[in-house]
């Protein structure tokens, strides 16, 4: 009987660690660039689009929204286990606001490789990371930007099997920026792409259609 038990309780845990589900890193930038273009204000469209691909997050998978502006605010993660748990995220979106005067990109960068390393050495779950951001990098004043060795964080995370989606949501031509970035992260994981449109569509249509393709749920 105590072998049996053992032998429970170890299938207990190896299922609960097999990385059947995946762990949603969304990263929005709220630097005031983010706010919208030419006299337009985006915000309002992404946060309900971010809650709408919310709602479409599997049950045993988690979320964790993160935002960056002069600081990085990573807000707990939360395992996905009904709509409480849904809403819960949702109220943190909700709740998010675009007023930041800098945009500290290598710091977000650092924070969410390492956020994304902890999650899966936890759970075993596929890593998910969608960046909604234009690419700018524009750290606060009195940063010294010698330290900011971009291709030395990209190195140290390399070879990873994550699914990294640049979100291009400006009105503006910041595609050469972006593409600078996408061969930057195609070092941490071959699986990286630029995504472009509306909030809506770029979230719920474009990187979901490619998230059920490597799923094995749409052909390739």
């Amino acid at each position: 009987i105590i072998i049996y038990l053992f032998t429970l309780l170890f299938l207990i845990q190896f299922a609960a660690c097999s990385g059947d589900g995946k762990n949603h890193i969304l990263i929005l930038d709220t630097s005031m660039s983010m706010i919208g273009y030419g006299g337009k204000n985006i915000l309002g469209d992404v946060k309900a689009s971010i809650e709408n691909y919310v709602d479409t997050v599997k049950d045993g998978d988690t979320i964790t929204f993160l935002t960056f502006d002069s600081k990085v605010k990573v807000l707990p993660t939360i395992n996905i286990d009904g709509d409480g748990s849904r809403e819960a995220v949702k109220k943190f979106i909700s709740a998010t606001e675009a007023k930041g005067k800098w945009t500290y990109t290598y710091k977000m960068e650092e924070t969410t490789f390492a956020l994304a390393d902890k999650l899966e050495k936890k759970n075993g779950n596929q890593t998910v990371i969608i960046m909604m951001t234009d690419g700018l990098d524009d750290p606060p004043p009195g940063y010294v930007r010698f330290r900011q060795n971009f291709k030395k964080l990209y190195y140290k995370h390399r070879g990873k099997k994550w699914w990294i989606y640049l979100v291009n949501l400006s009105d503006r031509d910041i595609r050469e920026r972006l593409r600078k970035k996408e061969a930057g992260y195609k070092t941490v994981s071959k699986d990286t792409k630029i995504i472009a449109g509306s909030a809506e569509d770029a979230l719920n249509k474009k990187a979901q259609d490619d998230i059920k393709k490597k799923d094995g749920n749409l052909p390739l």
